[in-house]
């Protein structure tokens, strides 16, 4: 299943961005599985998305110009995931030096330069479970993904995480 949102501004990567959420895999399969994406398959309106690539990695992507051209963090220190696992993902957006980030489980961040001027602005849909970049439904569960305008702190992605344990979404100033 897939679950869609309309087009709406506050879902675009317009300056500081983090997304974090738990992901728990129920396969792995040999193409791209995006678990939450703003990313509309037709008529250049892919923006981002964050998912588990064919290569065994989690990793967030982002378009240069509403193609699939683009610019991919990918959590490589992390290694392999695991089947019936829980995992918590932060992807984050540095406005100021285009860095993308990306970590699992709290763990060492990975760090790509965004290769654009600014991250695609569209107006497609977007959602949880995508289909459009693979032709492949992401196959597990998700739980409390959040967007936050801004950056997390290494203190509020800590006691997010709290040590695997996990803890619900709150509003954070």
């Amino acid at each position: 299943q897939r679950l869609d949102f309309a087009d709406n501004d506050r879902l675009s990567i317009v300056g500081d961005t983090t997304w974090e959420g738990w992901v728990y895999l129920e396969d792995k399969p040999a193409s791209i599985r995006p678990f939450v994406d703003k990313w509309t398959g037709t008529g250049n309106q892919r923006e981002y998305y964050i998912g588990h690539r064919a290569d065994d990695r989690f990793s967030f992507f982002i378009s240069h110009d509403g193609t699939a051209t683009g610019t991919s963090a990918i959590a490589a220190t992390f290694g392999a995931a695991t089947v019936q696992t829980w995992y918590y993902i932060v992807a984050q957006y540095v406005a100021g030096t285009k860095q993308m980030r990306i970590s699992v489980n709290n763990g060492p961040v990975n760090v790509a330069t965004f290769g654009g001027t600014l991250p695609f602005v569209g107006t497609g849909t977007g959602g949880f479970g995508n289909n459009f970049v693979s032709g492949v439904y992401f196959s597990g569960k998700l739980a409390d993904w959040v967007k936050h305008e801004r950056l997390l702190s290494d203190a509020e992605i800590r006691w997010r995480y709290n040590g695997g344990r996990g803890r619900r979404a709150l509003p954070l100033a």
